[in-house]
């Protein structure tokens, strides 16, 4: 069983995916070799769950991508054998240190210690944060964080506006963004920025026509504030423009 959650927390999916029933009425294994392999490297490794990690993350089919190929596709609409990588969304802390990382103020450095209020001022991962049973986090539940009274096999992904609203309007964002435009800020000149923005929050470099149209954004809105319009911009284009990447599908989602 515990092969098959490991699995599933790289893979998106597990083997078997009924991850507390494996009796008659669970969904069968959808490759029971797979299984039966992990199972016993699992056992032979004395129960490591950090070789196991190891053995799964050294492996082919965790280093596909999720691009779809029409010929598997025919066979295995599902992908229940797991031909591509399953598209997955960051985890509420997950998307929490992962802006941190981002503006560079991710406190690696204080390990243990008691939980935290999860807000503003709380620079640590996300997994320090306190989890309330009677007065859930509104962060937490924003991301789908699992109800803590009860138990949870898994967690379940929505696609709701309150996620879009806190990346639009939250300050812990904002802040973020902020954060991240002053560590670019020195790179050089507007396009080793943006390379650098690229690189920080996307882990690869700007396509020619991103870098052509983010170009284009910082100098067409550098433009409007030194025109002193009514309709002058809040924050500087370097700020919108770092808002712009964090609040994206491509940070929120694992291909």
């Amino acid at each position: 069983m515990i092969a098959n959650r490991i699995w599933r927390w790289h893979m998106g999916r597990g083997i078997t995916d009924t991850p507390n029933n494996f009796g008659m009425a669970g969904e069968r294994p959808a490759n029971p070799e797979l299984l039966e392999y992990l199972a016993s490297k699992f056992m032979a490794d004395g129960m490591s769950w950090k070789k196991l990690h190891k053995e799964i993350l050294m492996s082919r089919t965790y280093q596909l991508s999720s691009t779809t190929i029409e010929a598997n596709l025919a066979k295995d609409a599902d992908n229940r054998l797991f031909w591509r990588a399953n598209r997955q969304r960051l985890d509420a802390e997950s998307i929490w240190d992962s802006l941190l990382s981002a503006s560079g103020k991710l406190d690696l450095n204080q390990i243990g210690g008691p939980s935290e209020e999860l807000g503003d001022k709380m620079i640590r991962r996300a997994v320090y944060a306190k989890v309330s049973r009677m007065y859930p986090n509104e962060y937490q539940a924003i991301f789908d964080f699992p109800t803590p009274t009860i138990s949870a096999e898994r967690r379940y992904t929505t696609n709701v506006p309150q996620q879009r609203l806190f990346f639009l309007n939250n300050g812990f964002v904002q802040k973020q963004a902020e954060m991240l435009a002053e560590r670019i800020r020195f790179a050089g000149n507007e396009e080793a920025q943006v390379k650098k923005a690229f690189e920080i929050v996307y882990e690869r470099m700007p396509a020619p026509e991103e870098l052509a149209s983010s170009l284009s954004f910082l100098r067409e809105a550098a433009e409007t504030d030194e025109a002193g319009s009514a309709e002058k911009p809040k924050d500087s284009p370097l700020k919108s423009f770092c808002w712009a990447l964090l609040s994206s599908n491509e940070f929120l989602f694992i291909d």
